[in-house]
């Protein structure tokens, strides 16, 4: 299990019991106290809990974190589980950084003859010692965002330069009516652009909260081989403006 897995759970512990300790986690979850210690870290810097000798209490706003953190988890589940199922045995893809495409990640697990050339180092080891799947990481500047694992950097881009694949599936920071698909970095940008050129097919994977969202570096979708995966329902305005520019939308 996951850090990100484990979040939920203890914040729903500490809403039932007021308070965690760190044994009490140790045996809940089977894992180490330095574990433990830094998963409580890390939420107390997210103003999720505070931490406490040898525990945790809940923070003012922990009932309503543990419910975003709960719609979030639940929106990543649902669109990796879609994105996933559009990746065939035998294809050669390219999967982005971000808790999402680590969720497609888990549900690729039992696909064949795979070959995944990835710039997310979460999403590589969830794909360790599966029989078939050949996991290739590209070479960057090892990086953290989000509770996840990544590389980035001018490295990336000479690393993949060159390969064209079947299949590219990656999340983006925002989408609007007038800026259209936007990522928080220029090299990122940079990195996704010729994927997207020499790819057969372009899998946008966004949760439906990104739709209205602004972000800093705006992406040249190629609309022809586009499809934008997401959850729920989106306003009109979103589904009729992909209509008219070809972009296929898969609301999971």
């Amino acid at each position: 299990m996951t850090f990100q897995e484990r979040i939920p759970i203890i914040l729903d512990l500490l809403n039932e019991e007021g308070k965690v300790s760190v044994p009490q986690l140790c045996k809940r979850f089977s894992v180490s106290e330095v574990t433990i210690r830094k998963d409580l870290a890390e939420m107390e810097k997210r103003n999720m809990l505070l931490r406490t000798f040898g525990g945790a209490v809940l923070a003012a706003q922990g009932s309503v974190r543990l419910e975003a953190d709960i719609k979030d988890a639940q929106a990543r589940a649902s669109i990796g589980h879609v994105a996933a199922s559009y990746v065939e045995p035998g294809d050669f893809i390219f999967l982005g950084p971000g808790l999402t495409c680590v969720e497609i990640a888990r549900n690729l697990k039992g696909i064949k003859r795979l070959t995944i050339v990835t710039m997310n180092v979460s999403a590589a080891m969830e794909l360790v010692d599966i029989p078939e799947t050949k996991v290739i990481l590209v070479t960057g500047d090892f990086t953290r965002r989000s509770g996840t694992y990544y590389v980035t950097g001018t490295r990336v881009l000479e690393s993949v330069g060159g390969l064209s694949f079947d299949k590219v599936l990656v999340t983006v920071d925002g989408i609007t009516l007038s800026g259209g698909f936007t990522v928080l970095d220029d090299i990122t940008a940079q990195i996704f652009h010729p994927l997207f050129n020499r790819a057969t097919a372009v899998y946008i994977c966004a949760a439906s909260s990104k739709f209205g969202k602004n972000s800093l570096s705006a992406l040249n979708v190629p609309s022809s081989t586009t499809t934008v995966v997401t959850n729920g329902q989106l306003p009109d305005a979103f589904q009729t403006q992909m209509n008219e520019v070809g972009i296929k939308l898969i609301c999971a």
